[in-house]
């Protein structure tokens, strides 16, 4: 039987994918011919606590050319209008600004932070350097990354800089923003290579290997612990140092507060050379 947040995220589905239908007695639905979408109740994750559950199930879909979505309750609860916004997207429900006509500025913390707050479904986060797209007064796509740093790279010496986030203003797409943001950043900064990661959870990276990102890997999931009381979300490892614990002693503290431990399907890692561009 389906929960009332699923049922919820249905009637929201069918405006936009009428034809949608249930595989089997599952709580994955098919919204399109490759693109699926599975509703994780918390209660669900419970029953599916077995390490790299999430991650398993997406590389079944990834390896037969379809990508499913994994939607968790906290994040509908918490991000509805964010979520509602991405699922539009994916049926092409969007308002579109070209990038030509968007002019990019350097923002500062708060106004980044803050747009981050309000669309993207990770919130905000630090970045060393903050650009924005405006359309006129209207600020319509961010990007934050963060300062560079050498890594050994094949035996050399590599200045290389992270892409951390990268979001368009609610409800629109700004066709080309993400690459008129990488350009300006790569431009006005002496850099080899840019990197960054794809949430799996929600992309099959396709995005970065149009701007000319390759893939480098697979990252393991990330685990999550969840006030279920707030349906806040926290990363495992921001909780470990905040209270001093690690491994079973931090698990057996955050239990006794009646958090809820969960994984994602990981991340997609990418990078882009420009050292001979």
């Amino acid at each position: 039987m389906l929960t009332t947040f699923q049922q919820d995220i249905l009637s929201f589905i069918k405006q936009l994918f009428p034809n949608f239908k249930q595989i089997g007695n599952t709580t994955i639905f098919q919204l399109s011919e490759h693109l699926f979408i599975h509703l994780i109740s918390l209660k669900e994750n419970i029953q599916n606590k077995q390490e790299y559950f999430y991650t398993e199930l997406t590389n079944r879909y990834t390896h037969s050319g379809k990508q499913l979505i994994h939607l968790w309750e906290d994040n509908w609860v918490s991000h509805q209008k964010i979520i509602k916004s991405r699922l539009a997207s994916f049926a092409g429900v969007t308002t579109k600004i070209h990038g030509r006509k968007t002019k990019v500025t350097r923002i500062h913390q708060e106004e980044f932070y803050a747009f981050l707050n309000q669309n993207h479904l990770q919130g905000a986060v630090h970045a060393k350097y903050k650009f924005g797209l405006y359309e006129k007064d209207n600020l319509v796509a961010v990007a934050g990354f963060s300062h560079p740093r050498k890594i050994s790279r094949d035996g050399y010496i590599s200045r290389s800089s992270e892409l951390i986030r990268f979001c368009n203003l609610t409800n629109h797409t700004v066709i080309g923003g993400m690459d008129k943001l990488l350009k300006h950043f790569i431009t006005h900064f002496e850099i080899d290579d840019i990197m960054s990661y794809a949430d799996r959870d929600w992309s099959n990276g396709k995005s970065y290997e149009r701007l000319g990102f390759d893939f480098i890997e697979q990252t393991d999931p990330t685990v999550f612990w969840i006030d279920v009381k707030t349906n806040t979300r926290y990363f495992e490892h921001s909780l470990s140092k905040e209270n001093q614990l690690e491994g079973d002693e931090l698990t057996a503290f955050l239990e006794q507060k009646k958090y809820l431990r969960i994984e994602n399907s990981g991340n997609l890692k990418f990078i882009k050379l420009l050292a001979n561009t």
